[in-house]
């Protein structure tokens, strides 16, 4: 997945994934090296006999010249033979010597009593006391300052919580507006600047296009696209501005998207569901205006990843870090 940007097999259920592996070879991206077309070939063979028997091997495959032969059995390439026995053990260090410490001599027992230990004991107190003035000193402004930090934030998740649902409320609003007087929104793109898109972007859209495709978006797919973060989230929204909302399928995409978005942000305040019907001029307004709240959304509060936390701290959906 991490070299082809893709998983080799897919299907609409389980079953039929499992089928590909077993029956299926898998299709290659134009843009993988010999050296790593071949490696993956060898990695997924389906007989186990017949793929790599030890880590040293991919490793010396990765790194082998891409004249190499393949499957010659000879050398360090990707066809070399396994190193049987594995790595060489690592040379045992011997302990160091160990010296005995010198006998520490006994001084001469005083016939007159001393005041030397009452010193020695009185010195040994005063500092042990001034070390615990010291750490409790240390102590304190530290505790203060992390109560206090965990105080802000959760202040400023209150203040951004609030900001958000006032903006969902007006998102709701301006919804049914459209929908009553069938007046859709026009659509924007999604401006790449003002949320900081990575140049990778069109990746992780063709991962969310993929699975928003699926017949039945259950909260799995959801929770696959959330790992991916932040752009994931961008891609799903710039994927919402370019859909047709006179089209059932692309209805479904939407909402698929919508469920999407809601779970990753932590809340389902713009959210359309497709009523599996050719769309009415009313629900194409809804789709269309819903969108561009995701939008508006996007380019005011998810414009970089500390903001994307930040929202997602004020859902619940993730611990804010305090910082002592």
């Amino acid at each position: 997945e991490l070299l082809c940007g893709k998983v080799p097999f897919t299907g609409d259920s389980e079953w039929e994934v499992l089928k590909a592996h077993e029956t299926r070879q898998p299709e290659w991206p134009p843009h993988l090296t010999a050296v790593e077309r071949a490696v993956l070939q060898r990695c997924l063979q389906k007989d186990p006999a017949a793929r790599f028997q030890s880590v040293h091997d991919i490793v010396a495959a990765f790194g082998a010249q891409t004249g190499t032969a393949i499957g010659t059995g000879t050398g360090t390439g990707i066809g070399a033979a396994p190193r049987p026995g594995g790595p060489p053990p690592l040379p045992a260090v011997p302990p160091p010597p160990f010296d005995a410490p010198p006998p520490i001599p006994t001084a001469p027992r005083l016939r007159r009593r001393s005041l030397l230990p009452a010193f020695a004991l009185a010195f040994v107190c005063g500092l042990l006391g001034i070390t615990l003035v010291w750490l409790l000193a240390g102590v304190r402004p530290v505790r203060t300052t992390a109560a206090a930090t965990t105080r802000a934030g959760a202040s400023a998740g209150t203040d951004l919580g609030a900001r958000l649902a006032q903006f969902v409320a007006s998102a709701q609003r301006s919804a049914r507006l459209a929908a009553q007087r069938q007046r859709p929104p026009r659509l924007q793109p999604l401006d790449a600047a003002a949320v900081a898109a990575p140049p990778d972007l069109d990746l992780y859209r063709q991962q969310v296009a993929q699975l928003a495709d699926v017949p039945e978006f259950t909260a799995g797919h959801a929770r696959r696209l959330e790992w991916l973060g932040r752009p994931a989230v961008l891609a799903a929204v710039a994927l919402l501005q370019e859909l047709d909302y006179e089209d059932l399928r692309h209805c479904r995409r939407a909402a698929h998207l919508h469920d999407f978005l809601g779970q990753t942000l932590g809340f389902d305040g713009l959210a359309v569901e497709s009523s599996g019907c050719d769309p009415t001029p009313a629900e194409t307004c809804r789709f269309a205006a819903t969108a561009d709240a995701w939008r508006r959304l996007a380019e005011s509060f998810v414009r970089d990843d500390a903001a994307f936390r930040a929202v997602r701290i004020a859902h619940g959906k993730a611990v804010a870090e305090v910082v002592r």
